[in-house]
C-alpha cells in the first residue's frame, strides 16, 4: 500500500489547522502523529478515513484501500465489538492484548474494552490501520504489546498519540503538528525529540538577542529623554535651541519606535508554548478539624465470579495524596465510584465525615458533557445547575457577573472565541480542559480523579500535575502515567 497526499489544507472558520501538506507515504511506515490538545491530530485521521472531506487538496490511494480505524472513545457499540471478537477469537492472529480476559463476563474494565476494541482492529486483515489515542487506557505491559503488534501489521499506519514511550516504541518516522503546518522528521520519535529541542533553543537564544537589542533602544531612549529635558531648562533663554533640539528629539524618537517596532513584529520570534507556563489550581474548602474525611473498612467488590476489590481497610486524612495503582481490571475505576458514592453495590463500610466535600473527575467517557451546549452554555449550566442564558439573570439571581464567568473559562486558555464554540466542535484534549475548568469552582476538600491526563498533551499535563502537587485538601488518584506516578511525593499507595 502506497499512499500520496498532495496540498492538503483543513480550515474551520478562520481556524487552518494545516495547509499545504504534501508527502508520499511507503507501505510498511509507522507514522506518529504528534501536536498539541487543538492541533489537528484526530482531524487529520479523520480526513485520512474519509470521515471528514479536506478544505482543499486531496489523499491518494495507490492500491485499493482497507482502512481501520482506532477511533478515540468509540466504545458506544462495545457489545457488538465484543460479540464479533469472541465469535472470531480462534480465527485471530493477534490475540496477545486478551489473554486472560474472561471475554464471557458482562463486566470490563476501561483498559479491559480497549483492549478488546483494539483486538479487533488489529485483526481486520487491513492495509490502511489509523489509530487514535489508543494507549489511554493500557497499562505498562499493554502498551509494549501493542506497539510490538503494529510494528509488525502489514500495511500503513498511522498512530496519533501524546504517548511518548508508545511513539518512541512504535513510530518509525513523526508527523509534528504546530503553528498550523505539519513538519516532517524522519526517524524515531526520539530523534524527532532532539532535533525539535534544538529548534526550540535556536528559538529561545533568538528571542534573548532580539529582547536586548529593544532593550538597548529603550534605555538609550531613556537616555535621550532625560538630556532633551535637562537641555530645555538650561536653554530656556535661546528658543531657537530649544526648538531644534526638539525637532531632533521628535525625529529620534520615531527611528526608535520604527526600530522598536520593526523588531516586535519581525525579529522577535514566538516562544514555544510549552515553554509558557498553563496556570491550573483547583479551589479548595479548608476542612474544619482534623478527623478523617472518610473510612473504610473491609471492603470487598465481586462482579458474577470475579473478585475486583478484596478486604480493603483504609481511612483518607485531611490533606493526604493517595495513589492508587494496579494492571487493567484490578477494580481501580470500580474504587473510585464506589468512594464517590456512584457504585453502592459492594460489601463493607463506609463512613463519610460530616464536612466531606467531594469532587469526581470521572476517566474520560464524557458523559458529563452536553454536546448540545456552547462552551459557556456547559460551564455556567454546570456551576448553577440549572439553566440560564443570559448575563443579566446570571448577575440578578446569583450576583455572578459576565467577567467572572468569562475569567474561569479563560483559566484554561480557553479564550473568548470559546465561548460560543460547540462542546461537540472541541478535541478530546480541550474536553478535558473544559472538565478541569468546571472543577475548579466546586471547591472539595476531597478530590477523586480517574486517569487525569489522559488525551494531554505535555505541558498541560504538567499543569496537571502542579495542580496535584499544589492542592490542599485529600486527594486520590488513579493512573497508569508514569510521570503522575514518579514526580509526585505520595503520602501512600494502594496497589491493587
Amino acid at each position: 500500500m502506497e499512499v500520496k497526499i498532495s496540498k492538503l489544507k483543513k480550515q474551520f472558520g478562520k481556524l487552518v489547522l494545516f495547509d499545504n501538506f504534501n508527502t508520499f507515504i511507503s507501505n510498511g511506515e509507522t507514522i506518529g502523529i504528534y501536536g498539541e490538545n487543538g492541533s489537528g491530530k484526530t482531524t487529520f485521521l479523520d480526513i485520512f478515513a474519509g470521515i471528514q472531506t479536506p478544505t482543499l487538496g486531496k489523499i491518494e490511494y495507490l492500491q485499493s484501500s482497507n482502512i481501520a480505524y482506532f477511533e478515540q472513545n468509540d466504545l458506544k457499540n462495545f457489545q457488538e465489538i465484543l460479540n464479533e471478537v469472541v465469535a472470531n477469537i480462534t480465527n485471530y492472529k493477534h490475540t496477545e492484548l486478551v489473554d486472560g480476559i474472561n471475554l464471557n463476563s458482562n463486566n470490563f474494565s476501561s483498559g479491559e474494552r480497549a483492549k478488546i476494541y483494539l483486538t479487533k482492529i488489529i485483526n481486520l486483515g487491513a492495509n490502511v490501520y489509523l489509530f487514535d489515542e489508543p494507549t489511554n487506557h493500557l497499562d505498562e505491559k499493554s502498551i509494549r504489546i501493542l506497539a510490538h503488534i503494529i510494528k509488525n501489521l502489514y500495511g500503513v499506519k498511522i498512530l496519533a498519540s501524546h504517548d511518548e514511550t508508545f511513539l518512541k516504541l512504535a513510530a518509525s518516522k513523526i508527523w509534528y503538528l504546530k503553528n498550523n503546518q505539519i513538519e516532517i522528521y524522519k526517524g524515531n520519535f526520539e530523534k524527532f525529540w532532539y532535533s525539535k529541542r534544538e529548534k526550540e533553543e535556536e528559538t529561545e537564544e533568538r528571542f534573548r538577542l532580539v529582547m536586548k537589542k529593544i532593550e538597548k533602544y529603550r534605555e538609550n531612549d531613556r537616555r535621550r529623554q532625560d538630556k532633551f529635558t535637562e537641555n530645555k531648562k538650561i536653554g530656556k533663554a535661546d528658543p531657537v535651541k530649544v526648538f531644534r533640539k526638539k525637532y531632533k528629539f521628535i525625529h529620534q524618537n520615531k527611528v526608535y519606535k520604527n526600530r522598536v517596532r520593526r523588531l516586535l513584529n519581525k525579529e522577535l520570534p514566538k516562544l514555544p508554548k510549552d515553554k509558557q507556563d498553563l496556570l491550573l489550581e483547583f479551589a479548595y474548602a479548608p476542612f474544619e478539624n482534623n478527623e478523617p474525611l472518610m473510612v473504610i473498612d473491609n471492603l470487598s467488590k465481586s462482579y458474577t465470579k470475579r473478585k475486583v476489590l478484596n478486604n480493603l481497610d483504609f481511612q483518607i486524612e485531611p490533606k493526604e495524596k493517595i495513589l492508587v495503582i494496579g494492571p487493567n481490571g484490578s477494580g481501580k475505576t470500580t474504587l473510585l465510584k464506589i468512594l464517590a458514592g456512584i457504585e453502592r453495590d459492594f460489601e463493607g463500610k463506609i463512613t463519610r465525615g460530616e464536612k466531606l466535600n467531594l469532587a469526581y473527575f470521572k476517566q474520560d467517557n464524557f458523559d458529563d458533557l452536553n454536546y448540545k451546549n456552547t462552551v459557556f452554555e456547559e460551564f455556567v449550566k454546570f456551576v448553577l445547575h440549572q439553566n440560564h442564558d443570559t448575563f443579566k439573570e446570571l448577575e440578578t439571581v446569583h450576583n455572578i457577573t459576565a467577567e467572572q464567568v468569562l475569567e474561569q473559562i479563560k483559566l484554561l486558555e480557553f479564550d473568548s472565541s470559546y465561548t460560543k464554540r460547540g462542546i461537540a466542535d472541541l478535541s478530546e484534549g480541550e474536553k478535558i480542559k473544559l472538565r478541569f475548568a468546571k472543577l475548579l469552582l466546586l471547591e472539595p476538600n476531597l478530590l477523586l480523579l480517574d486517569e487525569p491526563t489522559n488525551h494531554l498533551d505535555s505541558r498541560n499535563k504538567t499543569g496537571v500535575l502542579n495542580a496535584i502537587k499544589n492542592f490542599e485538601g485529600a486527594i486520590i488518584v488513579v493512573t497508569h502515567d508514569p510521570e503522575v506516578i514518579n514526580l509526585i511525593n505520595w503520602d501512600y499507595k494502594i496497589n491493587l
